[in-house]
């Protein structure tokens, strides 16, 4: 069932409709590149959802959906021009490293960008509300219902090189991020002059020999005790690799989207968790250690974790409803496994190392190591 549309939505729809070919809700993943034009897409989810390093191209539709009009993550690239996007949640949602070009668009739900994804405006947009809604890839109300086209069977989705830039939609001096200036040297602190040297002490004249006495022998040397041979360097046991060592963060604070990429050298440590419902947890410099499951969510809950390191006898992150796992720049290590989904839910990590079998949906936004 679609969401209920505002009124501006709604005649937006009937408008846009006319003479548009209506589409499935496109998925688009790895080095696919996409090109839509005159699509009216309708979802219970998203419209059109590109990760990867997916390219896609919309010109002249229309993408109406309960949750998201178009959704990226990785390092996918999405260009739209002269179109209708309506969002319930929000119209454009972009996380990782993704970019997302509009041009001549009316946007109705507003734009949320996430981590070091980018919003390049082209300019002619129109945007009907500019409050998103909380941040979310899960519908609220139970599994994901949107139904994703069979890419094999469109003929305008091909695995192609990335798809130019479009010329109308060019970045300005004002859709870019001001280039931060160099913070000013501090001046060098004056040089220490040396002490004044002291005199050396006299030497003081050695003490004359005495003559060894008559009939007594001086002691015979003792020899020196053997060296012991150091003892062998017992070898690890199997399957049991050394922890890293962890290190301090750059005194300089990261900018807003741009993460360390190391954990901090000293945690703050908590006992283990269960996140229920729909509550949203955020951990940062947090190292979370347990016999058992160290983060169970369950429900809708959102956990974001954020330089972490969690350590779990049985599992270290167990997803059992629809919830999301939001790893950046954190270690995950579990005894029985890393990381366990058994429901819709899902893990989003980015610059993580996972450390045991991981069971169920991981978004690789990039930069993780699984070993």
């Amino acid at each position: 069932m679609l969401p209920i549309l505002s009124t501006v939505s709604v005649a937006l729809l009937v408008a846009g409709a006319a003479g548009l070919r209506e589409s499935k809700p496109i998925a688009c993943a790895g080095n696919q590149a996409i090109t839509l034009s005159k699509r009216l897409i309708k979802s219970d989810d998203a419209g059109v959802v590109a990760s990867g390093n997916c390219r896609v191209k919309i010109t002249n539709s229309q993408i109406v959906a309960k949750h998201y009009a178009v959704q990226l993550s990785g390092d996918a690239r999405v260009t739209i021009k002269d179109s209708i996007l309506t969002g319930g949640r929000s119209a454009v949602y972009a996380d990782g490293a993704a970019q997302v070009q509009v041009a001549g668009t009316t946007i109705e739900g507003g734009v949320f960008i996430m981590g070091e994804a980018n919003f390049v405006d082209g300019g002619g947009n129109k945007k009907v509300s500019t409050t998103p809604a909380a941040p979310s890839i899960f519908a609220d109300d139970g599994e994901e219902t949107g139904e994703a086209v069979d890419i094999a069977q469109d003929p305008d989705i091909v695995e192609a090189a990335e798809i130019p830039q479009d010329p109308d939609i060019a970045e300005t001096a004002d859709n870019q991020a001001p280039e931060l200036s160099a913070e000013p040297e501090l001046p060098a602190e004056p040089e220490l002059t040396a002490d004044p040297e002291l005199p050396a002490e006299p030497e003081l004249p050695a003490e004359p020999e005495l003559p060894a006495e008559s009939g007594v022998s001086a002691e015979p040397e003792l020899p020196a005790e053997p060296e012991l041979p150091a003892e062998p360097e017992l070898p690890a046991e199997p399957g049991v690799s050394a922890e890293p060592e962890l290190h301090a963060e750059p005194e300089l604070p990261a900018e807003p989207g741009n993460p360390g990429t190391e954990l901090p050298k000293r945690l703050k440590k908590s006992r283990h968790f269960v996140c229920k419902n729909n509550e949203v947890i955020k951990l940062s410099g947090r190292v979370l250690e347990t016999s058992g499951d160290a983060i169970t969510v369950l429900g809708s809950c959102n956990v974001y974790l954020d330089s972490c390191l969690v350590k779990g006898g049985r599992y270290a992150v167990v997803v059992a409803g629809t919830g999301l796992v939001h790893v950046t720049n954190s270690i995950i290590n579990g005894g029985m496994g890393a990381v366990q989904v058994t429901g819709s839910g899902k893990v989003a990590a980015t610059r993580t190392t996972f450390r045991g079998k991981v069971t169920g949906e991981v978004v690789d936004n990039g930069g993780n190591a699984f070993k």
